[in-house]
C-alpha cells in the first residue's frame, strides 16, 4: 500500500520544473515567431 501512495505522489520535483521550462520555453518560440512574421512579413521556414 505504501507503494501506491509512493507512485501517485512521487517525490521528484525535476518532473514539474522541466514541465514548466518545457512550456515556457515553447510559448517564447511561438512569440519569437510570430513577432518576427509581424515585423519582417516573410514566415520562417
Amino acid at each position: 500500500m505504501a507503494d501506491q501512495k509512493y507512485d501517485e505522489h512521487p517525490p521528484i520535483p525535476g518532473l514539474p520544473a522541466m514541465a514548466w521550462f518545457a512550456l515556457l520555453l515553447a510559448i517564447a518560440l511561438v512569440s519569437l515567431v510570430v513577432f518576427l512574421q509581424i515585423k519582417f512579413g516573410v514566415p520562417t521556414p
